[in-house]
């Protein structure tokens, strides 16, 4: 046994670099859905939206 108290076989995890990513990611959009929203109606406002276009730019991008 080590002198700090520590096991030698403990079990060493790393997380990946998208496990942190994620949940940044969720949360920045949700705060960005909180603060744009009530200004126009709905549709209007997903049609005009940089994000989205954003969004969709990427995934044309991956996909296709």
């Amino acid at each position: 046994m080590p002198s700090d108290g520590r096991r030698s076989d403990a079990a060493q995890t790393r997380l990946p670099w998208w496990a942190l990513l994620l949940p940044v990611l969720g949360f920045v959009l949700l705060l960005v859905l909180l603060v744009g929203g009530g200004q126009a109606d709905a549709a209007q406002r997903a049609a005009d939206s940089p994000l989205l276009s954003l969004l969709a730019h990427l995934w044309g991008s991956l996909v296709g």
